[in-house]
């Protein structure tokens, strides 16, 4: 009777923590919930990546690459020369700057990450609208981007595909919004 009374002690205190738990993004989770968090990513992506295989695909071009990268990555992950995103500012928890730091993940990892995005992250999966070859070839350049300086990212990009300010010349849709 002592396990069963202690079982629903337990359970009750679980569900006044869950629906008393505080979901705003402009306040971080505690150090707890924080760390388990980041286990359950790392373990979840490794676990789910060890099948991927990069075969015989064609990755798109490093220029390809940096586009794709212009434009569904930069408002959230930033680039060499950029500020840090706005967007940026209001994620939690806040995306990695790419182009700072080496990613802590293999390509194989990276493009699980974009095929697939995260739950609770803000990072959307990119694989229902992108090739694999697109993919890959983004994951390759995510994992070189922090060895770009700012003039070698802004040179893939000439006078002809720059967007205007607040604009985009992203000329191929795939259903996503940027």
């Amino acid at each position: 009777m002592k396990v069963v009374l202690f079982f629903f002690f337990l359970m009750g205190l679980f569900a006044v923590g869950i629906f008393n738990y505080d979901v705003a993004a402009s306040r971080p989770h505690g150090k707890v919930v924080s760390a388990l968090m980041h286990e359950f990513l790392e373990s979840s992506v490794k676990r789910e990546a060890r099948s991927v295989v990069m075969g015989d695909l064609n990755p798109i071009s490093r220029p390809e690459a940096a586009e794709h990268y212009r434009y569904m990555c930069e408002s959230c992950h930033g680039a060499p020369g950029s500020e840090n995103p706005s967007l940026s500012k209001g994620l939690y928890p806040p995306p990695p700057k790419l182009h700072v730091n080496e990613s802590e993940w293999s390509e194989g990892e990276l493009f699980w990450i974009i095929k697939h995005g995260i739950k609770f992250t803000g990072m959307p999966g990119f694989g229902s609208d992108h090739s694999d070859a697109e993919l890959w070839g983004l994951a390759t350049f995510v994992k070189e981007l922090n060895d770009l300086s700012a003039e070698d990212y802004t040179g893939f990009f000439s006078a002809e595909t720059a967007p205007a300010k607040g604009g985009s010349s992203h000329d191929h849709h795939h259903g996503h919004h940027h």
